[in-house]
């Protein structure tokens, strides 16, 4: 039988009725926690626990017949025994006898206590906002400055200052989102919920717990009162000799006893988790015991949990990395809603929305839009998603139904660098939306770069002005500005403004458009060149004359040939190359006059270690490097298998074969051209003049040069700028023998020469010699000048991002002796062209030492310069500006469209509404929010079980059994029965 049900029913009774007969052995039981919970969403609900675990139809009727054949017996047993006994006694015992079976049996059924508590589901409205870039617009067909007047600007003013989230919020939680490119979480406004009614009433039924507990001490202390009394007055009696009245006092006693026991477990079940002896008014309350009597268990309202600053908290049902606040005035909607995206992915947004809370009650979607949808998937998907999950969407159309006129500068172009006084070009392409063949200004300005002083003029200089004939829609005009050149040493601020006419119907301008903004920075530190000959050439000599004239350039020369104490005119006479890299990086281009590689340094090793550094210098350094074949040493280092990497420096093959006499050819009887190829042609650094025409027609007056070196052919990725040709060269039919090449080697620029005759260039006039040479040492040392310091390069990926891009920066650092910088990063400050400086951290690249790396995003078109200064170094930050554009994808098509909107609206069950206003309900149709319904949810929760009422009880019940038994015993006693 140990395994039966009703064995395991008895042993787990059993083992209850032990736990309570040890309580009983303390007449006040302990009982510590807070009060009960008298909130009237929390209910209790009592429950016998035996009755649920019955399987089979049979066992109640068996227990009813159980109850009833005990309680028949005892009648009879008692009927029997009490016969020759008053007929009042033999009722009496029968009764103690019924009650005690009936505390048994409710034993048996286990009565059980559970909490029960009203959960509510608030009806949600989900609220979405349109963030891309078209949002931006005017909201009408007026142009506007004003950001309040713009499209999102409608929307964050009705957030801040308007009453719509509050009048959804008295029936409904509202969670804000924002949606473009993809959707995010805004913010969650809970309910607005008055809580005066349910405080009020927790307040009442705590009021009612204490009058109860007051009214049954008095019983209690009456009942025991009573019993005192009895009892003295019994044992008076006895004492003066009276022997009548015992039935009196003993009924009188059983009867305040039984109301004293009553009351007791009555106030004591009534407030289980309350010391006993406090619930009487014998021991004062701790200060633990006090503050659980709070209503509502101590759980402040959300005005109180609420920051008070802010108006921020973090809500019980707050999902995570959902904000959710209580005044909505108090929230940043600006910074929230500021449009950033580069795409509208309407259909797809919407639709993954409503799949992530379809579980939620939902009341409806409300979308803020102006309809743009150009990519993700058609909001038909979206459409049915809502129909599925029967959650209607209204939808509040913002800007204007027509097409926008507008002008834009959609790129401006202009070089980082330029020497004092060198010409340079800027150009812009223009775009325009239905202004195509209209006439406009465009003006090009200057100023020293810096943010102006508060109140300061802005004092702009005039750089030139064009006119240009707008295109149509879709397409780009050139305007390109050939500027002379500024004089004054410094960083200057560009920019490029163009001038609308007045009276353009439906134009929708922005004013950032009509201006952008780009830095130049006129470098006035010299160039310094280090001319290594392998002899004393006429090249050498005019170009090392030129160089010591030009007041920009600092000229260093290593004559090969020279032995001892030799004169040149030249700032240093150097007897050796430079044996570090500290030494070498002053030096911003090397010209190499066919110089003997094997004879850098005597000694073969320190030979090796020279090339070598050379190589490091034009690869990581930017060095430039100009490289003059020649007669003399250039065929002994071709065919040495150790110069190897000498040979990588060059962009040419050489064939390291016997040279053919034909195909190596200096000192000729008659001079051969230049023949330009169409990379040349397009090689400003090649121009003899300020135009392309110009320069063609001063090469094509250049009588040519007499000589060459015959190579294979160019490296991969070099350019082959000319070639020579001559008729002898011409008429045989092969490839014309490289004379001009140039390549990119790493970080560095290198420039081939197959002779050193551009000194015949001055049979036409000197200046086509000097500006040949001024303009190829710029070009192969620009690496040096763009990067601005001898100590670090700034790169990036490009010159060019869109909108809402990631911008990798990479600087490379190094410390005075041009050692890879150590440290663990270094601050890069990024400005825009509109807005305030920000600072983004570049972090040490764990295999790469001295390189750091970085990224920020662009959260708003324009030009943004990139500083990183340079650690323990006084010369000028590193700098790089690269240019955020605007995608084609939300300008193309930035009008409101209706029959989407409406569509949507329609298909799904809402509505559409035409403005902010018209939502409002002032335009006399029917306000948005009143349309929405109420789909709260409650369920009932059902609680745990209440453990330090059920021990009570139990203690109780088992106090009173046993005190039923013992009445019945002394009755019996007193009775004389057996």
């Amino acid at each position: 039988m140990t395994g039966s049900p009703l064995a395991q029913i008895i042993h787990s009774r059993l083992a209850l009725l032990g736990e309570a007969a040890t309580s009983v052995a303390s007449a006040l039981p302990a009982a510590t926690g807070a009060s009960a919970n008298s909130s009237p969403a929390a209910a209790v609900r009592y429950q016998f626990a035996q009755p649920q675990s019955f399987s089979d139809w049979w066992e109640t009727p068996l227990l009813v017949l159980v109850c009833l054949a005990l309680a028949v017996f005892v009648i009879y047993m008692y009927r029997r025994d009490s016969v020759e006994l008053r007929p009042g006694v033999g009722v009496f015992l029968a009764v103690l006898r019924l009650t005690a079976f009936c505390g048994l049996l409710l034993f048996y059924l286990d009565l059980q206590k559970w909490s029960e508590q009203k959960e509510i589901q608030n009806s949600r409205v989900l609220v979405l906002a349109d963030t891309s870039i078209s949002m931006s617009l005017s909201n009408t067909d007026a142009t506007s400055s004003n950001p309040a007047d713009s499209r999102i600007g409608q929307v964050i003013s009705e957030f801040s200052t308007g009453d719509m989230l509050d009048t959804l919020r008295k029936t409904h939680d509202v969670q804000v989102w924002r949606f473009d490119r993809d959707l995010g979480r805004v913010v969650g406004l809970p309910r607005i919920v008055d809580t005066t009614g349910q405080r009020e009433a927790e307040l009442a039924a705590l009021a009612a717990r204490e009058i109860r507990g007051a009214w049954l001490r008095y019983v209690i202390l009456g009942a025991a009162g009573v019993l005192a009394l009895v009892i003295v007055s019994f044992i008076g009696s006895r004492l003066i000799g009276q022997r009548g009245g015992g039935w009196l006092f003993g009924v009188a006693a059983t009867l305040s006893a039984v109301t004293l026991f009553g009351a007791l477990a009555y106030l004591n079940l009534d407030n289980p988790r309350v010391d006993l002896l406090v619930l009487m008014g014998v021991r004062e309350p701790s200060v633990e015991s006090t503050a659980d009597k709070k209503p509502d268990d101590a759980k402040p309202a959300d005005s109180e949990r609420a920051d008070p600053k802010s108006g921020d908290k973090k809500g019980a049902d707050a999902k995570p990395g959902e904000l959710k606040i209580l005044d909505p005035k108090k929230f940043d909607w600006a910074t929230a809603l500021k449009p950033r995206g580069v795409e509208t992915r309407l259909g797809e947004s919407l639709r993954d929305l409503i799949n992530n809370e379809r579980a939620q009650p939902l009341s409806a979607v409300i979308v803020f839009t102006d309809g743009g949808q150009n990519a993700g998937l058609d909001p038909s998907a979206a459409v049915q998603v809502a129909r599925d999950a029967s959650v209607p969407v209204y939808l509040v159309g913002l800007g204007s139904d027509r097409r926008p006129v507008s002008a834009r500068i959609a790129d401006f172009a202009v070089p980082p660098r330029a020497y004092p006084g060198d010409a340079f070009t800027v150009t812009a392409d223009i775009e325009a939306q239905g202004m195509a063949g209209r006439q406009v200004q465009v003006e090009l300005v200057s100023r020293p770069a810096g943010k102006q002083k508060s109140g300061e003029a802005t004092n702009w200089n005039s750089e030139a002005t064009e006119s240009v004939i707008l295109p149509g829609n879709g397409k780009k005009e050139r305007v390109k500005f050939e500027l002379a050149g500024i004089k004054e040493a410094g960083r200057r601020t560009l920019q490029l403004r163009l001038k609308m006419p007045a009276g353009i119907k439906n134009l929708q301008q922005q004013p950032s458009d009509l201006a952008r903004d780009s830095d130049l920075e006129i470098v006035d530190r010299k160039n310094r060149v280090l001319l290594l000959a392998g002899g004393p050439t006429r090249e050498y000599q005019f170009l090392r004359n030129q160089l010591r004239r030009d007041r920009d350039t600092v000229v260093d020369v290593l004559l090969q040939t020279a032995n001892g104490p030799i004169s040149q005119e030249a700032n240093k006479i150097l007897d050796n190359f430079p044996t570090s890299m500290q030494e070498l990086a002053e030096y911003d281009a090397i010209v190499a006059f066919d110089p003997d590689w094997q004879r850098l340094d005597a000694d073969p090793a320190a030979n090796d270690r020279a090339i070598a550094l050379l190589e490091k210098w034009v690869a990581e350094e930017a060095g430039g490097l100009v490289l003059i074949a020649g007669p003399v040493y250039t065929d002994s280092w071709v065919s040495d298998s150790k110069m190897a990497k000498i040979r990588t420096l060059y962009p040419v093959e050489f064939s390291r074969l016997l040279i053919r006499a034909h195909d190596a050819k200096y000192n000729g009887e008659k001079p051969g051209t230049i023949q330009f190829t169409p990379d040349g042609q397009q090689a400003e650094f090649l121009w003899l003049d300020t135009s392309g025409a110009g320069s063609e027609h001063a090469w094509a007056e250049f009588n040519g040069v007499y000589g060459y070196y015959a190579v294979k052919g160019k490296k991969p990725g070099a350019t082959v700028y000319a070639r020579f040709s001559d008729p002898i060269t011409g008429a045989s039919g092969d490839e014309l023998p490289i004379y001009f090449a140039g390549q990119l080697y790493g970080a560095g620029r290198v420039f081939y020469l197959g002779s050193g005759e551009m000194w015949r260039l001055r049979a036409m006039g000197e200046q086509y010699f000097e500006q040949f040479y001024t303009k190829v040492l710029r070009h192969v040392s620009q690496g040096r000048m763009l990067r601005g310091s001898r100590r670090g390069s700034l790169a990036v990926d490009r010159d060019s991002y869109l909108l809402g891009s990631t911008i990798e920066i990479d600087a490379r650092l190094t410390n005075i002796q041009h050692d890879p910088l150590e440290a663990a990063k270094v601050i890069a400050q990024i400005t825009p062209q509109e807005g305030a400086p920000t600072t983004t951290a570049l972090l040490a690249d764990s295999n790469r030492k001295g390189t750091f790396h970085g990224q920020f995003v662009a959260l708003q078109p324009g030009a943004y310069r990139i500083e990183v200064a340079i650690p323990d170094s006084t010369e000028d930050p590193l700098l790089r500006q690269v240019m955020v554009k605007v995608p084609d994808l939300e300008k193309d098509n930035p009008q409101r469209n209706d029959p989407l909107l409406s569509g949507i609206a329609t298909d799904t069950g809402g509505k559409y509404y035409v403005g902010v206003k018209a939502a409002l309900g002032q335009d006399g149709q029917p306000a948005l929010a009143p349309q929405l319904k109420d789909q709260s949810r409650q369920t009932l929760k059902t609680g745990d079980i209440d453990k330090p009422w059920q021990k009570l009880w139990v203690t109780y019940l088992l106090c009173g059994i046993c005190g039923l038994l013992c009445i019945e015993w002394l009755t019996r006693r007193l009775s004389r029965l057996a």
